[in-house]
C-alpha cells in the first residue's frame, strides 16, 4: 500500500492521471495472462483508483484539516479491495468466512464499492447551502438571513440522501453577504467531521 503521508511529503498527487495509469499498468503486468478480460479489469481498476476529486476540494482539505487520516484510510481501503479483486477463488475458499458461492464474491465487491463511495463523500462532501430568513423584531418585521449547510450520505441502497445539517451562522458574517467560497469552506469544516464519524461508525 502506498502511504498517503509519503505521497504528500514527496509532492506526488495521487489523483494525477499518469500516476493512476502507472498503477494500473503495474497491476496488469503483475497479473498478465491470469485474467479473463483485461479491458474489464482495467475499467474496474480505474474506477477504484481514480477518485476524480476536484482540485479545489484537495486544496480545501489541506487548508482546513490535516487529512492524512482520511487519505491513509482511502489508500488502505483501495489496497484491500484490489487485493480481494485479484485473489484466486480457491484461496478465498481456503480462508473460510462467509463466501461460499460466486454471488458472495459479487456481494463482497459491492460492499467494498459502497464503502469507497462513502469515504469519497467524506473527503469531498457534497453540500447544499441554504438561506433561512429569521424574524428578529416582530414589531418591525426585520429579518436576518441565516445560512444552513446540508450534506449528503450514501444509503445502503446506493442512493444519495441528505442526512446531516449544520447551521453556519448569519449570512452577514460572510464576505459580500452571499453564498460564496468562504461559506462553502465553513460548511465543509463543520460537516466533514460528522461524515467521518458516520463512516467510522459503520466501518470501525
Amino acid at each position: 500500500m502506498v502511504n498517503a503521508l509519503l505521497l504528500l511529503l514527496l509532492g506526488v498527487d495521487p489523483t494525477n492521471s499518469e500516476f493512476i495509469k502507472a498503477q494500473i499498468d503495474d497491476y496488469m503486468n503483475r497479473y498478465k495472462g491470469k485474467v479473463k478480460n483485461s479491458e474489464e479489469v482495467k475499467t474496474m481498476l480505474t474506477w477504484i483508483l481514480d477518485d476524480k476529486f476536484k482540485e479545489e476540494s484537495i486544496k480545501l482539505n489541506k487548508k482546513i484539516r490535516n487529512t492524512v487520516e482520511y487519505m491513509n484510510e482511502l489508500s488502505r481501503l483501495k489496497d484491500e479491495m484490489i487485493t480481494f479483486y485479484f485473489k484466486k477463488l480457491e484461496d478465498i475458499i481456503k480462508e473460510g468466512g462467509d463466501i461460499n458461492m460466486s454471488c458472495d464474491v459479487h456481494s463482497t465487491l459491492g460492499g467494498y464499492a459502497l464503502q469507497l463511495m462513502r469515504l469519497r463523500m467524506v473527503i469531498e462532501p457534497e453540500l447544499n447551502l441554504l438561506t433561512n430568513p429569521y424574524i428578529v423584531d416582530k414589531t418591525t418585521g426585520e429579518k436576518t438571513l441565516y445560512l444552513t449547510a446540508k450534506a449528503f450520505w450514501m444509503g445502503d441502497d446506493g442512493k444519495k440522501v441528505r442526512k446531516f445539517t449544520k447551521s453556519l451562522g448569519r449570512m452577514s458574517d460572510y464576505p459580500g453577504q452571499r453564498v460564496g467560497k468562504a461559506a462553502k469552506e465553513e460548511g465543509v469544516r463543520r460537516l466533514q467531521p460528522m461524515l467521518w464519524d458516520e463512516y467510522r461508525g459503520v466501518y470501525p
